[in-house]
């Protein structure tokens, strides 16, 4: 269900939203950054499995 313009367009999201978070909270943004690319990199492998 997962397609690569909608992974592109939600990680430019969080980009952006990271950038601002970046600002008054680094810690919480890298863990929630860190989190978020250990989901998709899931999703990743379970849909080429």
């Amino acid at each position: 269900m997962f397609t690569c313009q909608w992974i592109i367009r939600i990680v430019g999201t969080l980009i952006n939203k990271g950038k601002l978070m970046d600002m008054l909270r680094p810690m919480i943004s890298l863990k929630v950054i860190f989190v978020l690319v250990i989901l998709v990199s899931t999703v990743f492998s379970k849909e080429v499995a």
